[in-house]
């Protein structure tokens, strides 16, 4: 289980929760990162207040850098996930794509759909992540709106895992 730290609600009946990302299995099975803190990055805001932080306003060609992230040394194929967000009336979502070091080809990319809000989250699994190690990661974000998506983390997970779910309330009102 991840806590990621970010407001999933603003609804004064329910206070400001965190998300919290379950994926089953233990630690060796999964790492996540909450992606409110790149190293350096453009074109997008990182948002967020007292219940926490994420990376919104992203727009097209944004990127997000993270420096000495440890990926570890783990048995078997892992595959990236990602905990995002985006408005199905203001955009079509976008693509995610995941850089390593300064390799100038992808290492892994995903389509990021609509979540059905801003503020509804969901673990997206971008695919099988041939990672080991320390390294610079870099996410470069593309779509044709004005805004793509929200990220609010980033993991790695065993494949064959089951699905990951976020819990918390949903909708910002």
């Amino acid at each position: 289980m991840f806590v990621t730290g970010a407001c999933a609600s603003h609804d004064e009946s329910l206070g400001c929760a965190e998300l919290v990302v379950s994926c089953p299995g233990d630690a060796a099975d999964q790492q996540w990162w909450s992606a409110k803190a790149p190293t350096s990055s453009q074109l997008l805001q990182i948002q967020g207040g007292q219940c926490g932080s994420w990376l919104a306003f992203i727009k097209d060609t944004a990127s997000a850098r993270y420096d000495a992230v440890d990926l570890g040394q783990r048995v078997g194929q892992m595959r990236l996930r990602v905990v995002v967000s985006a408005d199905d009336a203001n955009t079509p979502g976008g693509t995610l794509s995941l850089f390593a070091d300064a390799d100038t080809t992808p290492t892994v990319s995903c389509a990021i759909a609509p979540t059905g809000g801003w503020f509804n989250w969901l673990v997206v699994d971008c695919g099988p992540l041939a990672l080991t190690g320390l390294h610079s990661l870099t996410f470069k974000f593309s779509g044709t709106a004005q805004y793509v998506f929200n990220l609010a983390a980033f993991g790695v997970v065993r494949s064959g895992s089951p699905d990951c779910t976020v819990t918390g309330p949903k909708h910002y009102d």
